[in-house]
């Protein structure tokens, strides 16, 4: 431990916790008094890459450090928004840590989301590569949602103190949708243009509310989005465009949001829903629906409050 190190961080969405991440933690702990987890895509809807909420992943993180008797008044655990905005998500890791406080940065580089690591240079960096290696969280969550909770493969690389809740869990309404999710989006993928999908989206704000489409399923069934139509290939929309890795469970989508009423065909069907509730529920978003429309219609709704 540095003398400067006082608190180390890892980041993760943690989807679930598997012994990897659990013996990452124990080496940060050995490394620094304190160890603070960052629980990302916090923000966004319960989805086969997202499956549980922030606060059913503390749990399930209390019940892997205590079953390997690590001390939990240690840890503490913070939700991480996705911004898909670099600056912005840079400005929420820093601000969990007052000003001149000494952080280790924990975490392996794997693929393009590790690029983060490079982002705060100022901080000591606790690579550990050995830890991080074997079956990843998408191959265990496909064995979960398709093999079903009773999978073999869960157990080998699962703490056991989490295996009766992901069983309990699998009890619940929103297993069996996900589970017809996964089903959808590999089908979807099967079928999705090599060069992306393209789609023209429309944020219509009327008087205080904003006008909203819900999803019929099965991916993403019943949550909000924007109104929209898919493009030909190759076309390009109107708008400020959406692009980027991640946004989606189906592979590349490449979104142009135009301000305004979407064409009258589009209509209706709608839902009115006040901004200010919009706002404040962003897990009731398809994708990244609900950042755009942060980042699109915050400020107006700020000026009318």
């Amino acid at each position: 431990m540095t003398a400067a190190s006082t608190h180390a961080l890892y980041i993760g969405r943690f989807q679930p916790p598997h012994h990897a991440h659990v013996a990452s933690a124990l080496a940060a702990l050995e490394h620094a008094p304190r160890l603070t987890l960052g629980l990302g895509s916090s923000n966004l809807a319960r989805s086969i890459k997202n499956p549980w909420t922030p606060q059913e992943r503390e749990q399930l993180w209390r019940l892997a450090l205590s079953e390997v008797g690590a001390d939990l008044g240690r840890v503490r655990f913070c939700p991480l928004p996705d911004r898909f905005d670099a600056a912005a998500w840079a400005a929420d890791v820093r601000g969990l840590f007052a000003p001149g406080e000494g952080v280790t940065l924990v975490g392996y580089e794997k693929d393009d989301s590790s690029a983060y690591l490079h982002w705060f240079p100022d901080w000591e960096r606790l690579v550990l590569p050995e830890l991080e290696g074997g079956l990843s969280a998408t191959e265990l969550r496909r064995a979960y949602f398709l093999d079903g909770p009773d999978s073999a493969l869960l157990p080998q690389h699962l703490p056991a103190a989490t295996l009766p809740w992901l069983r309990e869990w699998a009890r619940t309404p929103d297993y069996a949708r996900l589970r017809a999710e996964w089903l959808a989006v590999d089908a979807a993928k099967a079928e999705a243009p090599a060069q992306g999908v393209r789609e023209q989206l429309w944020l219509w704000l009327d008087g205080p509310d904003i006008c909203l489409r819900v999803r019929p399923g099965p991916i993403g069934a019943g949550l909000w989005e924007l109104p929209g139509v898919t493009l030909p290939p190759q076309a390009e929309g109107t708008g400020t465009l959406y692009s980027g890795g991640g946004r989606t469970l189906t592979g590349d989508t490449f979104s142009w949001v135009q301000p305004g009423p979407p064409p009258l065909e589009l209509q209706p069907g709608l839902q009115r829903v006040p901004l200010a509730q919009a706002l404040g529920q962003p897990r009731r978003f398809y994708a990244d629906h609900g950042v755009i429309v942060g980042k699109m219609a915050g400020g107006t709704s700020r000026q009318r409050s």
